[in-house]
């Protein structure tokens, strides 16, 4: 291969990663939170509403709506009846390995968009690539 076509395989290869890597962020961080099982509701336990959140848009690709699903929610037991403690069982080593890719893989994404924003020639052209992608999915999202 020419110098020039791996030049311009290279120029390619970071605008897509940097237009990318917002998202590759996004679902490498959330699918280590699923793969802990920090989303699934056990008897006692309550995920945080922003794991909810998070889980649906990584799972099913919407958001939603809190609101929504508070008023869907059914109603508190008695006050009188015992709280029940949640046992989570403790992840396998499967899940394990696969929160430890997940982190890994947002690190290497964290790093990459470092590189991609350390050459002053094209910066400005990495941060709108970076910009369009966070904000696109988001429009996409929302819409």
């Amino acid at each position: 291969m020419k110098a020039q076509s791996q030049r311009r395989l290279r120029q390619v290869h970071l605008w897509l990663g940097l237009f990318f890597a917002p998202t590759i962020l996004f679902f490498a961080l959330s699918g280590s939170v699923q793969a802990l099982g920090f989303q699934d509701r056990n008897a006692g336990y309550r995920p945080p509403e922003w794991i909810s959140v998070i889980a649906s848009v990584h799972k099913h690709g919407y958001l939603r709506r809190p609101d929504a699903q508070r008023t869907a929610t059914p109603a508190k037991p008695a006050a009188d009846a015992a709280p029940k403690q949640a046992k989570r069982a403790f992840p396998n080593a499967f899940s394990l390995f696969a929160a430890l890719l997940g982190l890994l893989l947002a690190v290497a994404t964290a790093l990459g968009i470092w590189i991609g924003l350390l050459n002053r020639r094209d910066r400005r052209t990495s941060i709108l690539l970076l910009a369009g992608g966070t904000v696109l999915p988001l429009l996409l999202l929302l819409a």
